[in-house]
């Protein structure tokens, strides 16, 4: 993903076993996303890409640029309701589950004997 401008803004601690995945945060803007196609495509695992984006009229069209995607993620305040209203059905026909405010995969913490998530 940095290889397409994307910059890694979090990531877990690097795995210790062959079978562990490490979950990563990349980030980026709307008009990266729309010049690179590679970056409208579904990645498997725990990885989350951050969309900045600039206005109502970039939010559409990134959402319509979206191939199609497992989940995707709307975070939104009250003062926003009318927009995602708007959104939701544009989302509806590219990704089979949307989450709004909260992260589309469970990220798991460490605790003291155990995992919890």
């Amino acid at each position: 993903m940095q290889d397409n401008g994307a910059t890694r803004i979090g990531a877990e601690t690097a795995p210790t076993a062959a079978w562990e995945g490490q979950s990563l945060v990349y980030e980026v803007t709307g008009e990266q996303m729309l010049a690179e196609p590679a970056m409208r495509e579904e990645v498997f695992g725990p990885f989350i890409l951050l969309v900045r984006l600039t206005g109502l009229d970039r939010l559409r069209e990134v959402a319509r640029a979206f191939r199609s995607q497992l989940s995707a993620s709307v975070h939104a305040e009250a003062s926003d309701h009318a927009t995602a209203v708007e959104l939701l059905p544009i989302l509806e026909r590219r990704t089979g589950r949307i989450v709004i405010n909260n992260f589309s995969m469970p990220v798991c913490h460490e605790r003291e004997g155990g995992a919890r998530m």
